[in-house]
Order: structure tokens, then C-alpha cells, then sequence
């Protein structure tokens, strides 16, 4: 596949790639990021039909691409113009992701609860979705890398198809090299006390490996392991303490360099989520910590 005008172009008949424009694109931009997302929905056309809506949608959103779970992709706005697909979000010192990333909606329903009888309970807007004991293999046992996501549905995960993430692969990998990006990031790095997605199933060290060539921890949780950290405000020890964190305390990797680990604070949803007049904003307090003195968070 290509990139022409900012539209993608398929190469050859194997690649699936339709083009549906929506009236939510907003003005230009110049995307430095990618945001990975799912759609809650169990098909690509429920989205779709969202992102394109101009009338009943009030706040415009809408996606870059949907991405299907045959690996059919389909665009809606051109790479080179603002989707709402982040909401209030923040990385690395970067804020509002809307004016900064290219935002991929793949198919793909999310968290179920499960039930004694082996099936699966979702809770939409539109009512109680239940899936078959027979999708038991479709769904993942595995708890999200924020604590605060920890309600009765929140273990067990819908899966991705190989068919979906080779399609993904070779798409960022496209947008990677056309738009030089910095990195991609998932809705949950992003917006992590509003957001879970793309979620635990999500493989990211395959994801990284296929599109950057190797893997790495960033966006991953860690744990101080000893009290009294000093969590500073640059890679030095002669640097300001900004906070002494107590041993178990947990922070999100954003980068390494050399012998320190450069993290934001996410210990509680109120660390990276605020109310300003009413309206919720996200948050990072972002430091630096000795990455000695901090180690993965189980499960990851």
C-alpha cells in the first residue's frame, strides 16, 4: 500500500482498502504520533457509520481508519487533517493528541465479564451484549497495566485476529515512513484514567518489533521497589526532588536514558485526571527516577 495526497492507495488486489470520507475531518495538522485504539463495537460498520454521522454525532468525532477484522481498512479522513478520536490527552509533554496523531479504531469489542455459565457479558449503550462459551478462546484472561481498571468485566479481553494485526502492521509501518513519526501510543498511555484501550490483548512487543524493528518498555508500568524514591525533575542526582514515592508506588515509563528511566506519576486516577470547571482534563506529572530503584509491574 501507499500514501498519495494523504489518501492510502492499495498495490495490489490482496490489499483490502476502501476509502469513506467523513464530514467530522477538521483543520490540517502535521501528525507527529500514532494512537491506537478499539472501537467497542463487533463491527467495523457501527463505527464507521459514527465517524462519518455529521448530524446526531455533537462532538464531530471520528477516526483516521477503521480497521476491520479480515484486515479491511477503510479511511475517512485524510492523514493530513485533525479526527477527534483522543478527547482530552496528554504524553511526554505533548497535550490535546487531536492536533498532534493519526487515531487507528480497530474492530474490536473490548472487556466482557464472564459469567458461571462460560459466557460473556458486555455492557453497551445499546443494552447487554452476550457472546457464546464457544468465544471462550477469543477472549484473553488479563488484567490492564492501570489499577484503577479493575471492575468485574475489566479480566477478561477480547483478542485480536492475525488477519487484522498483519493489516495494522504493514499500515503503520506505511504511515511510520511517509509521515516520520515519533512513536505510537495507546489511548490508554494517553487518556489512562478515561481510556483502557486498545487494552491488555494488544501485543505491543509484536506490534513494535514489526513496525520499528524491535521492541521497547515505553508505555509500559513499573513499581518503586524501595521507599523514600526520589522522584526528580531531571536525570541527575544533583536534580530537584519533586516527590519521595513509597515502595509499590507506580509510574509509567516514557523513555530511558542511560541509567535513569524518565516516568509520569500514575498511582491513582486522580494523578492524571482533573475536573476544571467541570470538564475533565488529563494530566501527567512527569519526573525521573534511578531505574534501579523501580521494577516491572507483574503481569506485563
Amino acid at each position: 500500500m501507499k500514501i498519495t495526497n494523504h489518501w492510502l492507495e492499495a498495490d495490489s488486489n490482496a490489499e483490502k482498502i476502501k476509502i469513506s470520507k467523513s464530514g467530522n475531518a477538521r483543520d490540517p495538522i502535521d501528525p507527529d504520533y500514532l494512537v491506537i485504539h478499539y472501537t467497542a463495537t463487533d463491527t467495523a460498520q457501527s463505527a464507521i457509520n459514527w465517524f462519518i454521522d455529521t448530524h446526531s454525532n455533537p462532538d464531530r468525532i471520528a477516526a483516521h481508519i477503521v480497521l476491520n477484522t479480515d484486515g479491511t481498512i477503510t479511511q475517512l479522513v485524510p492523514f493530513n487533517h485533525r479526527a477527534n478520536h483522543a478527547g482530552t490527552s496528554t504524553w511526554d509533554g505533548v497535550d490535546s493528541f487531536n492536533y498532534h496523531a493519526i487515531g487507528i479504531e480497530i474492530v474490536n469489542p473490548g472487556f466482557a465479564e464472564k459469567l458461571a455459565d462460560n459466557t460473556f457479558k458486555r455492557v453497551t449503550d445499546d443494552g447487554v451484549k452476550i457472546y457464546p462459551a464457544t468465544d471462550g478462546d477469543k477472549f484473553m484472561k488479563i488484567d490492564h497495566k492501570h489499577k484503577f481498571w479493575t471492575g468485574k468485566n475489566n479480566h477478561y479481553w477480547r483478542t485480536f485476529p492475525d488477519a487484522q494485526l498483519q493489516a495494522l502492521y504493514k499500515l503503520c509501518k506505511v504511515l511510520f515512513d511517509t509521515y516520520h513519526l515519533i512513536a505510537a501510543v495507546g489511548h490508554d498511555d494517553i487518556s489512562p484514567a478515561r481510556k483502557p484501550d486498545p487494552g491488555p490483548a494488544f501485543p505491543w512487543d509484536t506490534f513494535k518489533t514489526n513496525v520499528y524493528g524491535h521492541s521497547n518498555n515505553t508505555g509500559r508500568i513499573y513499581v518503586v521497589n524501595t521507599d523514600g524514591t526520589n522522584f526528580r525533575n531531571s536525570f541527575s542526582t544533583n536534580a530537584p526532588v519533586l516527590k519521595k514515592l513509597t515502595k509499590g508506588y507506580e509510574v509509567g515509563l516514557i523513555e530511558t536514558n542511560g541509567q535513569w528511566s524518565k516516568v509520569y506519576l500514575v498511582n491513582s486516577q486522580a494523578e492524571v485526571l482533573q475536573k476544571v470547571d467541570g470538564k475533565s482534563r488529563s494530566i501527567k506529572t512527569i519526573g525521573w527516577i534511578f531505574s534501579s530503584l523501580l521494577s516491572l509491574k507483574a503481569g506485563q
